[in-house]
């Protein structure tokens, strides 16, 4: 059989079992480890934008100051960025903004998201949330799964699978 009417559902043995966070406790032990990683100021804060856009690790890596209109609180990810092959501007609360500065310091063009050591990119990758879990002494969870767990919350306060499909 197929799996539940349910974003988020991956093939487990012989049956299906989600990919999200389901229980608050995981979720907070995962964001209280982020706050607890002092000396990584740059992954810390790429991580925390992950954890809260729903976005592709490949385009929050990838995003750079000019894509951001402070103002208005939008994030206007292009075309050649995303999967989708579509502009797509991104909501930001105001935390998210918060992020965006404290990453840019006093800088007002590149990257975001940069290590303090020769202006590179931080990478977002396994090894990074491999890191994350082992500090916060949780199983291993990817980006993906974080986006899972943002999907199967829009579900379940009843927005539409339609409208969920359109922040992938």
């Amino acid at each position: 059989t197929g799996p539940p009417m349910r974003f988020g559902w991956q093939r487990a043995g012989a049956g299906w079992c989600p990919r999200s966070l389901t229980v608050p406790r995981v979720i907070r032990r995962d964001w209280g480890a982020l706050h607890n990683l002092s000396k990584c100021h740059a992954p810390r804060a790429l991580l925390k934008f992950l954890f809260l856009s729903k976005k592709r690790g490949s385009e929050v890596t990838r995003m750079t100051i000019d894509q951001i209109d402070f103002e208005r609180g939008i994030w206007t990810i292009t075309g050649d960025m995303n999967k989708s092959k579509r502009e797509v501007r991104q909501p930001l609360t105001p935390l998210m903004l918060a992020i965006i500065r404290e990453a840019m310091g006093e800088r007002t063009q590149g990257h975001v998201f940069i290590s303090v050591y020769g202006n590179k990119v931080v990478p977002q990758d396994a090894q990074l949330h491999q890191w994350l879990c082992e500090f916060a002494q949780c199983p291993y969870i990817s980006t993906h799964d974080y986006r899972r767990t943002i999907s199967s919350a829009m579900e379940d306060m009843g927005i539409p699978a339609r409208v969920i499909s359109l922040t992938e």
